[in-house]
């Protein structure tokens, strides 16, 4: 069996799937991190049983992986497609906002709204890198439409 550990991150760098070596300080790897933890925050309320949500959270972590893998230099996945699906399912939520909410009505909400402030920090790193031209425009947008998706999905939770 391999070893987990390979000891190459050691020194403060880590290697993309496109072979290339960046600092762990790099802001790509701080958005790659986040995603990461949005994406666990997003299993806990799939652990919690996610409700009339289960669906969409499973889709969710599904596209997470996919953009994490697009950001470490894999294919592109943050496209018009991915936008339009976040689109079509913020509708089906079919919440109007109604001014801003105070999270823990129910413990899957919370689990939610932990996993939208996640991504919500996700999406200003991004905007850093969209400044820079290190990240497209579709990418800065699918995560904008993520954190809309996932605050669509706590209020419908709260009223389970």
């Amino acid at each position: 069996m391999e070893a987990l550990y390979t000891g190459h991150g050691d020194g403060g760098y880590t290697q993309t799937i496109s072979e290339k070596r960046i600092s762990k300080a790099d802001l790509l790897i701080d958005l790659i991190g986040t995603t990461d933890e949005a994406s666990a925050a997003l299993g806990l309320a799939r652990a919690y049983g996610g409700g009339a949500c289960a669906e969409d959270i499973n889709w969710l972590l599904d596209a997470l992986s996919e953009i994490m893998g697009e950001l470490a230099g894999g294919n592109k996945k943050a496209d018009s497609a991915l936008l339009s699906e976040l689109e079509k399912r913020i509708d089906r939520c079919s919440v109007k906002f109604e001014g801003f909410t105070m999270p823990g009505e129910n413990l899957l909400s919370a689990q939610l709204n932990m996993a939208r402030c996640i991504i919500r920090r996700a999406e200003r790193i991004a905007a850093k890198l969209l400044e820079e031209g290190r990240i497209s425009g579709g990418m800065a947008a699918c995560l904008n439409r993520m954190s809309d998706l996932i605050y669509a999905m706590s209020r419908c939770a709260e009223k389970q």
